[in-house]
Protein backbone atom coordinates (compact mmCIF):
# COMPACT_ATOMS: atom_id res chain seq x y z
CA UNK A 1 0.00 0.00 0.00
CA UNK A 2 1.09 3.60 -0.45
CA UNK A 3 3.09 4.53 2.61
CA UNK A 4 4.30 8.10 2.31
CA UNK A 5 3.71 9.18 5.87
CA UNK A 6 6.71 10.07 8.00
CA UNK A 7 6.07 9.12 11.60
CA UNK A 8 9.43 8.69 13.31
CA UNK A 9 13.18 8.43 12.88
CA UNK A 10 13.99 4.75 13.33
CA UNK A 11 16.10 3.35 10.52
CA UNK A 12 14.32 1.91 7.50
CA UNK A 13 14.95 -1.76 8.27
CA UNK A 14 13.73 -1.44 11.87
CA UNK A 15 10.62 0.30 10.59
CA UNK A 16 10.06 -2.48 8.05
CA UNK A 17 10.46 -5.30 10.58
CA UNK A 18 9.35 -3.87 13.88
CA UNK A 19 6.27 -1.90 12.93
CA UNK A 20 4.68 -5.29 12.24
CA UNK A 21 4.50 -5.70 16.00
CA UNK A 22 4.27 -2.26 17.55
CA UNK A 23 0.82 -0.63 17.49
CA UNK A 24 0.31 3.05 16.60
CA UNK A 25 -0.23 4.12 20.20
CA UNK A 26 1.54 5.44 23.23
CA UNK A 27 4.53 3.57 24.55
CA UNK A 28 2.69 2.86 27.80
CA UNK A 29 -0.40 1.43 26.13
CA UNK A 30 1.65 -0.50 23.61
CA UNK A 31 3.22 -2.45 26.47
CA UNK A 32 -0.20 -3.99 27.09
CA UNK A 33 -0.52 -5.40 23.57
CA UNK A 34 -0.08 -9.16 23.82
CA UNK A 35 2.04 -10.33 20.96
CA UNK A 36 5.07 -12.52 20.85
CA UNK A 37 7.43 -9.84 19.71
CA UNK A 38 6.60 -7.55 22.61
CA UNK A 39 7.08 -10.45 25.03
CA UNK A 40 10.40 -11.57 23.57
CA UNK A 41 12.09 -8.32 22.62
CA UNK A 42 13.23 -5.78 25.15
CA UNK A 43 14.49 -3.31 22.59
CA UNK A 44 14.80 0.22 23.91
CA UNK A 45 13.29 2.43 21.21
CA UNK A 46 13.42 6.18 21.27
CA UNK A 47 10.22 7.50 22.77
CA UNK A 48 7.86 7.55 19.80
CA UNK A 49 4.35 7.99 21.10
CA UNK A 50 1.33 7.18 18.97
CA UNK A 51 3.70 5.21 17.58
CA UNK A 52 2.63 -3.22 10.43
CA UNK A 53 -7.28 -8.90 10.77
CA UNK A 54 -7.25 -12.04 10.66
CA UNK A 55 -9.82 -13.80 9.10
CA UNK A 56 -15.60 -20.98 6.94
CA UNK A 57 -16.98 -22.84 4.45
CA UNK A 58 -20.00 -24.10 6.42
CA UNK A 59 -22.87 -22.03 7.76
CA UNK A 60 -22.35 -23.15 11.35
CA UNK A 61 -18.76 -21.93 11.34
CA UNK A 62 -19.76 -18.53 9.98
CA UNK A 63 -22.37 -18.13 12.69
CA UNK A 64 -19.77 -19.11 15.29
CA UNK A 65 -17.29 -16.47 14.14
CA UNK A 66 -19.96 -13.79 13.80
CA UNK A 67 -21.34 -14.18 17.29
CA UNK A 68 -18.10 -14.44 19.27
CA UNK A 69 -18.27 -10.84 20.45
CA UNK A 70 -21.99 -10.79 21.15
CA UNK A 71 -21.97 -14.14 22.97
CA UNK A 72 -19.39 -12.81 25.41
CA UNK A 73 -16.59 -15.10 24.28
CA UNK A 74 -14.64 -12.01 23.31
CA UNK A 75 -14.66 -9.20 25.86
CA UNK A 76 -14.47 -6.25 23.49
CA UNK A 77 -14.51 -3.78 26.37
CA UNK A 78 -11.30 -5.33 27.70
CA UNK A 79 -9.76 -4.98 24.24
CA UNK A 80 -10.56 -1.27 24.20
CA UNK A 81 -9.04 -0.93 27.66
CA UNK A 82 -5.82 -2.62 26.49
CA UNK A 83 -5.54 -0.14 23.62
CA UNK A 84 -6.84 3.10 25.12
CA UNK A 85 -6.16 2.63 28.85
CA UNK A 86 -8.26 2.78 31.97
CA UNK A 87 -10.50 5.59 30.69
CA UNK A 88 -11.59 3.58 27.66
CA UNK A 89 -15.28 3.72 28.69
CA UNK A 90 -15.43 7.29 27.44
CA UNK A 91 -13.82 6.28 24.13
CA UNK A 92 -16.31 3.43 23.62
CA UNK A 93 -19.15 5.86 23.00
CA UNK A 94 -17.18 7.16 19.99
CA UNK A 95 -16.35 3.73 18.53
CA UNK A 96 -18.83 2.72 15.82
CA UNK A 97 -19.84 -0.92 15.13
CA UNK A 98 -19.28 -1.95 11.52
CA UNK A 99 -22.36 -3.51 9.94
CA UNK A 100 -23.00 -5.71 6.95
CA UNK A 101 -25.90 -4.62 4.75
CA UNK A 102 -27.37 -5.28 1.33
CA UNK A 103 -29.55 -2.21 1.39
CA UNK A 104 -29.40 1.54 1.93
CA UNK A 105 -27.31 2.73 4.85
CA UNK A 106 -27.28 6.10 6.65
CA UNK A 107 -25.33 8.69 4.71
CA UNK A 108 -22.20 10.37 6.00
CA UNK A 109 -22.52 12.80 3.14
CA UNK A 110 -19.64 11.32 1.14
CA UNK A 111 -20.71 7.88 -0.05
CA UNK A 112 -19.64 6.40 -3.36
CA UNK A 113 -23.13 5.38 -4.48
CA UNK A 114 -26.22 7.31 -5.44
CA UNK A 115 -28.17 9.29 -2.86
CA UNK A 116 -31.80 9.19 -1.83
CA UNK A 117 -32.83 11.73 0.76
CA UNK A 118 -30.45 11.27 3.64
CA UNK A 119 -29.51 7.73 2.55
CA UNK A 120 -26.71 6.46 0.40
CA UNK A 121 -27.52 3.55 -1.89
CA UNK A 122 -24.32 1.57 -2.08
CA UNK A 123 -23.26 0.36 -5.50
CA UNK A 124 -21.95 -2.83 -3.89
CA UNK A 125 -23.20 -4.52 -0.71
CA UNK A 126 -21.16 -4.02 2.40
CA UNK A 127 -19.19 -7.11 3.39
CA UNK A 128 -17.46 -7.08 6.76
CA UNK A 129 -16.75 -10.83 6.91
CA UNK A 130 -14.56 -12.97 4.68
CA UNK A 131 -13.44 -16.62 4.75
CA UNK A 132 -10.46 -18.45 3.28
CA UNK A 133 -9.92 -22.19 3.83
CA UNK A 134 -11.78 -22.23 7.14
CA UNK A 135 -10.17 -19.07 8.51
CA UNK A 136 -12.75 -16.34 9.08
CA UNK A 137 -11.99 -12.68 9.48
CA UNK A 138 -14.68 -10.27 10.67
CA UNK A 139 -14.52 -6.50 11.07
CA UNK A 140 -16.13 -5.47 14.37
CA UNK A 141 -15.83 -1.73 14.92
CA UNK A 142 -13.85 1.37 14.05
CA UNK A 143 -12.99 4.83 15.28
CA UNK A 144 -12.00 7.56 12.84
CA UNK A 145 -9.74 10.16 14.41
CA UNK A 146 -8.24 13.17 12.68
CA UNK A 147 -5.22 11.35 11.24
CA UNK A 148 -5.75 7.68 12.11
CA UNK A 149 -8.52 5.22 11.28
CA UNK A 150 -8.48 2.28 13.72
CA UNK A 151 -10.40 -0.87 12.79
CA UNK A 152 -10.95 -3.71 15.27
CA UNK A 153 -11.45 -7.24 13.92
CA UNK A 154 -11.45 -10.92 14.82
CA UNK A 155 -9.86 -13.81 12.98
CA UNK A 156 -10.78 -17.42 13.79
CA UNK A 157 -9.45 -20.74 12.55
CA UNK A 158 -12.49 -23.02 12.41
CA UNK A 159 -10.68 -26.03 10.94
CA UNK A 160 -7.33 -26.29 12.67
CA UNK A 161 -4.70 -24.53 14.76
CA UNK A 162 -2.89 -22.38 12.20
CA UNK A 163 -2.97 -19.06 14.06
CA UNK A 164 -1.03 -17.81 17.08
CA UNK A 165 -0.09 -14.64 18.91
CA UNK A 166 2.76 -14.18 16.40
CA UNK A 167 0.23 -13.76 13.59
CA UNK A 168 1.23 -11.34 10.86
CA UNK A 169 0.10 -10.58 7.32
CA UNK A 170 2.22 -10.83 4.19
CA UNK A 171 0.56 -7.93 2.41
CA UNK A 172 -2.58 -5.85 2.77
CA UNK A 173 -4.08 -2.70 1.40
CA UNK A 174 -6.88 -0.27 2.21
CA UNK A 175 -8.39 1.80 -0.58
CA UNK A 176 -7.92 4.93 1.52
CA UNK A 177 -5.11 6.33 3.63
CA UNK A 178 -1.38 6.13 3.04
CA UNK A 179 0.22 3.53 5.26
CA UNK A 180 -0.27 1.84 8.60
CA UNK A 181 -0.01 -1.56 10.22
CA UNK A 182 -1.92 -4.53 11.64
CA UNK A 183 -1.37 -5.53 15.27
CA UNK A 184 -2.46 -8.56 17.29
CA UNK A 185 -4.02 -7.24 20.49
CA UNK A 186 -5.00 -10.59 22.00
CA UNK A 187 -5.08 -14.29 21.11
CA UNK A 188 -7.27 -17.00 22.65
CA UNK A 189 -5.91 -20.54 22.32
CA UNK A 190 -9.23 -22.17 23.22
CA UNK A 191 -11.30 -20.43 20.54
CA UNK A 192 -8.36 -20.12 18.08
CA UNK A 193 -9.29 -16.46 17.74
CA UNK A 194 -7.12 -13.38 17.48
CA UNK A 195 -8.25 -9.81 18.04
CA UNK A 196 -6.63 -7.40 15.61
CA UNK A 197 -6.33 -3.69 15.16
CA UNK A 198 -5.79 -2.26 11.68
CA UNK A 199 -4.28 1.22 11.70
CA UNK A 200 -4.51 3.38 8.60
CA UNK A 201 -2.88 6.82 8.50
CA UNK A 202 -4.33 9.85 6.76
CA UNK A 203 -6.82 12.64 7.35
CA UNK A 204 -9.23 11.87 4.51
CA UNK A 205 -10.89 8.58 5.49
CA UNK A 206 -14.54 8.81 4.44
CA UNK A 207 -17.35 6.98 2.67
CA UNK A 208 -17.06 3.40 1.46
CA UNK A 209 -13.71 1.63 1.65
CA UNK A 210 -12.38 -1.72 0.51
CA UNK A 211 -9.81 -3.79 2.35
CA UNK A 212 -7.79 -6.68 0.95
CA UNK A 213 -5.46 -8.94 2.93
CA UNK A 214 -3.26 -11.43 1.12
CA UNK A 215 -1.48 -14.18 3.02
CA UNK A 216 -0.44 -14.54 6.65
CA UNK A 217 2.50 -15.81 8.63
CA UNK A 218 3.15 -17.24 12.09
CA UNK A 219 6.23 -18.23 14.02
CA UNK A 220 8.24 -15.05 13.75
CA UNK A 221 10.38 -14.54 16.81
CA UNK A 222 12.91 -11.91 17.82
CA UNK A 223 15.96 -13.35 19.59
CA UNK A 224 18.51 -11.12 21.28
CA UNK A 225 21.89 -11.19 23.00
CA UNK A 226 22.82 -14.63 21.69
CA UNK A 227 26.53 -15.26 22.51
CA UNK A 228 28.88 -16.04 19.63
CA UNK A 229 31.73 -17.34 21.80
CA UNK A 230 33.57 -19.04 18.92
CA UNK A 231 34.02 -15.81 16.94
CA UNK A 232 36.98 -13.68 18.01
CA UNK A 233 36.73 -10.43 16.09
CA UNK A 234 40.08 -9.19 17.37
CA UNK A 235 41.86 -12.23 15.92
CA UNK A 236 39.99 -11.98 12.64
CA UNK A 237 41.15 -8.40 12.16
CA UNK A 238 44.82 -9.23 12.71
CA UNK A 239 46.68 -9.49 9.44
CA UNK A 240 43.55 -8.89 7.38
CA UNK A 241 43.45 -5.85 5.12
CA UNK A 242 40.03 -5.79 3.45
CA UNK A 243 39.41 -4.40 0.00
CA UNK A 244 37.14 -1.35 -0.10
CA UNK A 245 34.34 -0.54 -2.56
CA UNK A 246 32.04 2.44 -2.99
CA UNK A 247 28.28 2.52 -2.73
CA UNK A 248 28.17 3.02 -6.49
CA UNK A 249 29.37 -0.58 -6.88
CA UNK A 250 26.24 -2.03 -5.21
CA UNK A 251 22.49 -1.46 -4.99
CA UNK A 252 21.69 0.03 -1.58
CA UNK A 253 18.29 -1.16 -0.38
CA UNK A 254 17.95 0.68 2.92
CA UNK A 255 19.34 1.23 6.37
CA UNK A 256 19.90 4.07 8.75
CA UNK A 257 21.06 5.04 12.21
CA UNK A 258 22.27 8.05 14.13
CA UNK A 259 24.73 9.28 11.50
CA UNK A 260 23.12 10.20 8.19
CA UNK A 261 26.45 11.11 6.64
CA UNK A 262 27.73 7.58 7.17
CA UNK A 263 24.64 6.21 5.48
CA UNK A 264 24.98 8.51 2.50
CA UNK A 265 28.76 8.59 2.00
CA UNK A 266 30.53 5.70 3.75
CA UNK A 267 32.56 3.31 1.68
CA UNK A 268 31.91 -0.43 2.11
CA UNK A 269 33.87 -3.63 2.59
CA UNK A 270 34.35 -5.83 -0.47
CA UNK A 271 31.84 -8.62 -0.08
CA UNK A 272 32.70 -12.32 0.40
CA UNK A 273 36.33 -12.00 1.44
CA UNK A 274 35.40 -14.14 4.46
CA UNK A 275 32.82 -16.77 5.34
CA UNK A 276 32.59 -16.98 9.15
CA UNK A 277 29.56 -18.95 10.35
CA UNK A 278 27.53 -17.96 13.39
CA UNK A 279 26.81 -20.53 16.12
CA UNK A 280 23.21 -19.48 16.66
CA UNK A 281 21.81 -19.09 13.15
CA UNK A 282 22.54 -20.65 9.76
CA UNK A 283 20.91 -17.89 7.75
CA UNK A 284 23.71 -15.36 8.39
CA UNK A 285 27.52 -15.37 8.18
CA UNK A 286 30.30 -12.76 8.40
CA UNK A 287 31.45 -12.00 4.85
CA UNK A 288 34.12 -9.42 5.74
CA UNK A 289 35.42 -7.30 8.60
CA UNK A 290 37.89 -4.47 8.97
CA UNK A 291 38.39 -0.73 9.24
CA UNK A 292 36.97 1.62 6.61
CA UNK A 293 37.99 5.28 6.84
CA UNK A 294 39.06 4.65 10.43
CA UNK A 295 35.81 3.01 11.62
CA UNK A 296 35.16 -0.67 12.26
CA UNK A 297 32.85 -2.32 9.73
CA UNK A 298 31.38 -5.80 10.03
CA UNK A 299 29.71 -7.12 6.91
CA UNK A 300 27.07 -9.83 7.38
CA UNK A 301 25.68 -11.91 4.53
CA UNK A 302 22.13 -13.23 4.63
CA UNK A 303 21.07 -16.28 2.65
CA UNK A 304 17.48 -15.34 1.83
CA UNK A 305 15.07 -18.19 1.26
CA UNK A 306 11.60 -17.65 -0.20
CA UNK A 307 10.17 -16.57 3.15
CA UNK A 308 12.87 -14.04 3.96
CA UNK A 309 12.90 -12.69 0.39
CA UNK A 310 9.22 -11.79 0.75
CA UNK A 311 9.01 -11.02 4.47
CA UNK A 312 12.37 -9.39 5.21
CA UNK A 313 15.19 -10.09 7.65
CA UNK A 314 16.99 -8.42 10.54
CA UNK A 315 20.33 -8.87 12.33
CA UNK A 316 22.48 -6.75 14.62
CA UNK A 317 25.85 -7.57 16.20
CA UNK A 318 27.04 -6.02 19.48
CA UNK A 319 30.17 -6.23 21.64
CA UNK A 320 29.82 -7.06 25.35
CA UNK A 321 32.19 -7.37 28.31
CA UNK A 322 32.60 -10.27 30.73
CA UNK A 323 29.50 -9.11 32.64
CA UNK A 324 27.49 -9.33 29.42
CA UNK A 325 27.05 -5.55 29.39
CA UNK A 326 26.87 -3.90 25.99
CA UNK A 327 30.01 -1.87 25.35
CA UNK A 328 29.64 -1.13 21.64
CA UNK A 329 26.38 -0.97 19.72
CA UNK A 330 26.44 -0.18 15.98
CA UNK A 331 25.61 3.38 14.94
CA UNK A 332 24.72 2.53 11.37
CA UNK A 333 23.56 -0.42 9.25
CA UNK A 334 23.53 -0.26 5.46
CA UNK A 335 21.68 -3.00 3.56
CA UNK A 336 22.76 -3.68 -0.01
CA UNK A 337 22.76 -6.15 -2.88
CA UNK A 338 25.99 -7.11 -4.62
CA UNK A 339 24.09 -7.54 -7.88
CA UNK A 340 22.01 -4.53 -8.89
CA UNK A 341 19.41 -6.72 -10.62
CA UNK A 342 17.97 -7.53 -7.19
CA UNK A 343 16.85 -3.94 -6.95
CA UNK A 344 14.04 -4.85 -9.34
CA UNK A 345 10.92 -6.45 -7.90
CA UNK A 346 10.96 -9.30 -10.41
CA UNK A 347 14.31 -10.42 -9.02
CA UNK A 348 14.15 -9.05 -5.49
CA UNK A 349 11.61 -11.62 -4.28
CA UNK A 350 13.71 -14.56 -5.47
CA UNK A 351 15.94 -16.39 -2.96
CA UNK A 352 19.44 -14.87 -3.09
CA UNK A 353 22.31 -13.51 -1.00
CA UNK A 354 22.15 -10.02 0.46
CA UNK A 355 24.37 -8.00 2.78
CA UNK A 356 24.24 -5.78 5.87
CA UNK A 357 27.18 -3.44 6.52
CA UNK A 358 27.28 -2.83 10.29
CA UNK A 359 29.30 0.27 11.23
CA UNK A 360 30.71 1.03 14.70
CA UNK A 361 31.56 4.71 14.89
CA UNK A 362 33.11 4.38 18.38
CA UNK A 363 35.54 1.58 17.45
CA UNK A 364 38.60 3.03 15.73
CA UNK A 365 41.38 0.58 16.68
CA UNK A 366 41.65 -3.19 17.27
CA UNK A 367 42.76 -2.76 20.89
CA UNK A 368 39.26 -1.67 21.85
CA UNK A 369 37.99 -5.18 21.16
CA UNK A 370 40.34 -6.93 23.56
CA UNK A 371 38.44 -8.86 26.27
CA UNK A 372 35.15 -8.26 24.50
CA UNK A 373 32.89 -10.89 22.95
CA UNK A 374 30.22 -10.83 20.27
CA UNK A 375 26.46 -11.21 20.73
CA UNK A 376 23.78 -11.01 18.04
CA UNK A 377 20.11 -10.12 17.74
CA UNK A 378 18.15 -11.53 14.84
CA UNK A 379 14.64 -12.16 13.61
CA UNK A 380 13.61 -15.79 13.18
CA UNK A 381 11.73 -16.14 9.91
CA UNK A 382 8.06 -17.12 10.09
CA UNK A 383 6.05 -19.68 8.14
CA UNK A 384 4.13 -18.12 5.25
CA UNK A 385 0.61 -19.29 4.36
CA UNK A 386 -1.47 -18.42 1.32
CA UNK A 387 -4.78 -16.66 1.89
CA UNK A 388 -7.02 -13.94 0.52
CA UNK A 389 -9.69 -11.91 2.28
CA UNK A 390 -11.70 -8.98 0.95
CA UNK A 391 -14.03 -6.52 2.70
CA UNK A 392 -16.21 -3.53 1.93
CA UNK A 393 -17.39 -1.26 4.73
CA UNK A 394 -18.62 2.23 5.54
CA UNK A 395 -16.09 4.37 7.40
CA UNK A 396 -17.53 6.06 10.52
CA UNK A 397 -17.62 9.83 10.70
CA UNK A 398 -14.64 11.52 12.31
CA UNK A 399 -14.78 11.99 16.06
CA UNK A 400 -12.91 15.29 15.73
CA UNK A 401 -14.01 18.91 15.79
CA UNK A 402 -11.94 21.36 13.77
CA UNK A 403 -11.19 24.95 14.82
CA UNK A 404 -9.73 27.54 12.46
CA UNK A 405 -6.98 29.34 14.35
CA UNK A 406 -4.89 31.25 11.79
CA UNK A 407 -2.37 32.71 14.20
CA UNK A 408 1.32 32.42 14.98
CA UNK A 409 2.23 30.09 17.86
CA UNK A 410 5.60 29.07 19.27
CA UNK A 411 6.13 25.45 18.26
CA UNK A 412 9.41 23.54 18.26
CA UNK A 413 11.19 26.66 19.54
CA UNK A 414 10.11 29.00 16.75
CA UNK A 415 7.06 30.98 15.81
CA UNK A 416 5.06 29.09 13.19
CA UNK A 417 1.84 29.81 11.36
CA UNK A 418 -0.90 27.60 12.80
CA UNK A 419 -3.85 27.14 10.45
CA UNK A 420 -6.18 24.78 12.28
CA UNK A 421 -6.50 22.63 15.41
CA UNK A 422 -8.53 19.42 15.61
CA UNK A 423 -9.83 18.17 18.95
CA UNK A 424 -10.82 14.54 19.61
CA UNK A 425 -11.13 12.22 22.62
CA UNK A 426 -7.74 10.72 21.72
CA UNK A 427 -5.77 13.94 21.40
CA UNK A 428 -5.34 17.19 19.55
CA UNK A 429 -3.87 17.71 16.09
CA UNK A 430 -2.02 20.85 15.11
CA UNK A 431 -2.06 21.52 11.35
CA UNK A 432 0.95 23.37 9.91
CA UNK A 433 1.50 24.59 6.38
CA UNK A 434 5.16 23.51 6.35
CA UNK A 435 7.31 20.42 6.84
CA UNK A 436 9.04 20.33 10.25
CA UNK A 437 9.56 16.55 10.50
CA UNK A 438 13.33 16.64 9.96
CA UNK A 439 14.11 18.76 13.02
CA UNK A 440 11.14 18.32 15.34
CA UNK A 441 12.46 17.87 18.91
CA UNK A 442 9.26 16.81 20.78
CA UNK A 443 9.80 19.51 23.42
CA UNK A 444 6.44 21.29 23.13
CA UNK A 445 4.33 21.46 26.32
CA UNK A 446 0.64 20.97 25.61
CA UNK A 447 -2.45 20.45 27.78
CA UNK A 448 -6.18 21.09 27.79
CA UNK A 449 -8.08 22.83 30.56
CA UNK A 450 -11.65 21.84 31.45
CA UNK A 451 -14.43 24.23 32.42
CA UNK A 452 -13.94 23.24 36.08
CA UNK A 453 -10.21 24.01 35.95
CA UNK A 454 -9.01 20.42 35.59
CA UNK A 455 -5.76 20.12 33.60
CA UNK A 456 -5.24 17.15 31.26
CA UNK A 457 -1.63 16.87 30.13
CA UNK A 458 -0.85 15.75 26.59
CA UNK A 459 2.81 14.86 27.00
CA UNK A 460 3.22 12.45 24.10
CA UNK A 461 3.75 13.74 20.60
CA UNK A 462 4.27 12.53 17.06
CA UNK A 463 4.84 14.28 13.76
CA UNK A 464 3.25 13.25 10.46
CA UNK A 465 4.22 14.79 7.14
CA UNK A 466 2.44 14.49 3.82
CA UNK A 467 2.92 16.60 0.70
CA UNK A 468 5.27 19.04 2.52
CA UNK A 469 2.78 19.82 5.29
CA UNK A 470 3.19 18.56 8.86
CA UNK A 471 0.66 17.73 11.51
CA UNK A 472 1.60 17.36 15.16
CA UNK A 473 -0.46 14.99 17.29
CA UNK A 474 -0.45 15.44 21.08
CA UNK A 475 -1.95 12.79 23.34
CA UNK A 476 -1.26 10.48 26.23
CA UNK A 477 -4.58 10.90 28.07
CA UNK A 478 -8.24 10.60 27.14
CA UNK A 479 -9.92 13.99 26.57
CA UNK A 480 -13.57 14.50 27.49
CA UNK A 481 -14.14 16.95 24.70
CA UNK A 482 -17.42 18.45 25.92
CA UNK A 483 -15.60 19.69 29.04
CA UNK A 484 -12.71 21.43 27.25
CA UNK A 485 -12.44 25.17 27.71
CA UNK A 486 -9.03 25.97 26.22
CA UNK A 487 -6.07 24.26 24.59
CA UNK A 488 -2.69 25.50 25.84
CA UNK A 489 0.39 25.17 23.61
CA UNK A 490 3.66 26.30 25.19
CA UNK A 491 1.74 28.71 27.41
CA UNK A 492 -0.43 30.19 24.63
CA UNK A 493 -4.16 29.67 25.17
CA UNK A 494 -6.50 28.80 22.30
CA UNK A 495 -10.18 29.07 23.18
CA UNK A 496 -12.32 26.25 21.77
CA UNK A 497 -15.67 27.12 23.37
Amino acid sequence: MNNNDSIHDLDDKEVEIMLKYVPEYTVENAKNIKNKFAQKARIKHKKIPFKKLALVGVIASIVFATTLVYAGIIDINRIYEIVFGEDSEYIESHIEPLVEANESTPSHGNGNGGTYGNLVVNEAPLSIQSEYDGIVMKLISAINDENILRIFATVTDTKGDRLSDSLDFTSWGLSQGYGGNISVIDYNNETKTAILMITSLGDDHQGNATLKINGFSTGREFLENLPESNINIGELIKGHTPKIITQDDVWKRGGGGVNDMLYEESQLLKFDEMDIKFDNVDMFSISNIGFVDGLLHMQVKAMLDETAAVDGYYIKAKFVNSENEIVYDPEQIIYFESDKKYGYESYGKRPHETYAEIIYEDITKPEQLYDLSLVIDYMKSPKLSEANWEFSFLIPEKVTTEYNVERDVYINGEKLSLDMISLSPIGITVHLSQDISSNYNHSDVVHVEYLDGTIVKLDQSSVHTYENESTLIFGGNIIQIEKVKVIVINGEMINVR
